[in-house]
């Protein structure tokens, strides 16, 4: 017989900031969508420019029991998004809004 989930009545006395469980592994799913993609030839190199979505799923057990009409904590943790030279996320790699790919 399982527990029930833990009755969530508050954000109080949690620091959203940290990762779900810090002392363990947080497994992070990810998933690409290509819309388009095309392969081209500059300057002696090959480079793959596509238009989609990149999706990630992970679970944060702090939030079990939360109500869904509850808006989830302003500095709640996420997957940290690094880009690259002529790669950026822009607002979306400081996690202020959801990235959107053309």
């Amino acid at each position: 017989e399982e527990d029930p989930p833990p009755q969530w009545t508050t954000f109080d006395g949690i620091d959203w900031s940290k990762r779900p469980e810090p002392e363990t592994d947080t497994h992070v799913q990810v998933v690409l969508q290509f819309k388009t993609w095309e392969i081209t030839k500059l300057e002696g190199k090959e480079n793959l420019t596509w238009s989609g979505v990149l999706e990630l799923y992970w679970t944060d057990a702090r939030l079990d029991g939360c109500p869904r009409s509850h808006s989830l904590p302003e500095n709640i943790w996420r997957p940290r998004m690094t880009g690259s030279v002529g790669f950026s996320l822009g607002e979306a790699e400081k996690g202020t809004k959801l990235p959107t790919f053309n």
